[in-house]
């Protein structure tokens, strides 16, 4: 396994040799061995040794998958995140291998110092929230600009049955 180190240089070296106009087999050779293609050594040598630290960048058998939001984003610390329509920063992820708990995410009020929370990444978002009353709004504009003058009944009954629940709701 590569430590963080070398796959940085790795790709430091990688992203320096995509610049040139040929890329032939030493150029790969250094980029990715970091070292010049080996002399009184065979061509099978060589790919190997460069086989072998591809596979070493291709495991993920030490990593862990970043946490997903409720709509499938990746959360990474430092995000901005909304939850229960306020905005906070993602300061802290946690994993709980025992399993109580599974994967939390600690979210901070950028506008209060003490306000932060430990809450699980399907109940927050990147999304910037709109109101059921802006959404609504919103559908009304789109049935307006597709029907061309037109009504479509069934788009309006929708509509209506949405307002409704939302007073139901007492949201």
């Amino acid at each position: 396994m590569l430590t963080k180190q070398e796959r940085e240089e790795i790709t430091r070296r990688v992203k320096d040799e995509l610049d040139r106009d040929y890329i032939d087999y030493t150029v790969f050779y250094r980029a990715i061995t970091g070292k010049d293609v080996s002399i009184g050594k065979s061509l099978d040598y060589d790919n190997r040794t460069m086989f072998s630290i591809i596979l070493d960048l291709c495991d993920t058998s030490n990593m862990i998958e970043l946490p997903r939001d409720k709509d499938g984003v990746p959360i990474h610390i430092g995000d901005t995140v909304w939850y229960d329509g306020e905005v906070y920063k993602v300061s802290s992820i946690r994993y709980d291998d025992i399993g109580l708990f599974g994967i939390e995410i600690y979210i901070r009020r950028n506008t209060e110092r003490f306000r932060a929370f430990w809450r699980k990444p399907s109940e927050i978002t990147h999304a910037d929230p709109i109101s059921e009353y802006e959404r609504i709004a919103q559908e009304i504009e789109e049935i307006a600009a597709g029907s061309s003058g037109t009504v479509i009944a069934d788009d309006l009954r929708l509509v209506a049955k949405e307002i409704r629940e939302l007073s139901d709701s007492n949201d």
